[in-house]
């Protein structure tokens, strides 16, 4: 399952800052467990596994991120 970033504030931010990743490659996640936390407006946001599963990382940590672009898959 692709991990989406969605959302975080207001609807006008297009872009987000992927401050940390709180998970590693391959570590197992489960559904609603924090896996990142990213910023947007000055305002911190975790980013929570959608289901359970093995994480394989997309993006890296202090990159910038379009809002809706895949950041992670859970297999």
């Amino acid at each position: 399952m692709n991990v989406k970033l969605k959302h975080l504030s207001a609807p006008v931010v297009e872009e987000a800052y992927m401050v940390k990743w709180l998970k590693r490659e391959g570590e197992y996640v489960k559904k609603g467990e924090p896996i990142a936390t990213v910023e947007t407006s000055k305002v911190f946001t975790d980013v929570k596994a959608p289901c359970e599963g093995i994480l394989c990382i997309l993006c890296e940590e202090y990159s910038h991120v379009n809002i809706h672009a895949d950041i992670a898959t859970i297999e």
